[in-house]
């Protein structure tokens, strides 16, 4: 029967998404990384994806800033409950919000703002597909597609550093 195929193929759909999910934040953020010419740039990258990866650590483990939340197996590489590549995510929401806001407007705080906003409407639409998906789980349900609202004032946080 079809339906004993697919089932028997889902062990391999499941290692084959891990890959993905870590590969695809690889594939998103390698044409910014190619663009950087500048050693101040590659250290506000690394930066960035370091102060990612600690504050997706950091929330996991602590509830702050964003709450708490468990990610699961859906990634293939995770040191201490998180995903290797998460940095790497927040690396290109924050230099892709911060190019966007430097189009729209000259002043500095006024580009941090924007580039807050881009990030939040950017969370605002990933954060219900991946828990939809099974990449992390909250521990307490919000009122956003069972998202806790604190994750999106967490969301605000790293962009101001960029």
């Amino acid at each position: 029967m079809l339906g004993d195929r697919i089932a028997a193929l889902l062990p391999i759909l499941s290692g084959f998404i891990r890959v993905a999910a870590d590969m695809s934040m690889i594939a998103f953020a390698l044409p910014l990384l190619l663009q950087i010419r500048s050693r101040r740039l590659v250290l506000t990258a690394v930066v960035i994806a370091a102060a990612g990866f600690l504050l997706e650590h950091l929330s996991a483990a602590s509830g702050v800033p964003y709450g708490f939340f468990t990610y699961t197996d859906r990634f293939a590489l995770l040191t201490g409950g998180t995903p290797v590549v998460i940095g790497l995510a927040w690396l290109v929401i924050v230099f892709g919000g911060r190019a966007a806001a430097e189009r729209l407007d000259s002043r500095t705080y006024v580009q941090v703002l924007i580039a807050a906003a881009i990030a939040v409407l950017i969370d605002l639409a990933l954060d219900p597909a991946a828990v939809g998906l099974g990449f992390w789980e909250w521990q307490q349900i919000g009122p956003y597609y069972g998202i806790p609202l604190s994750n999106f004032g967490g969301v605000v946080f790293l962009p101001h550093f960029c």
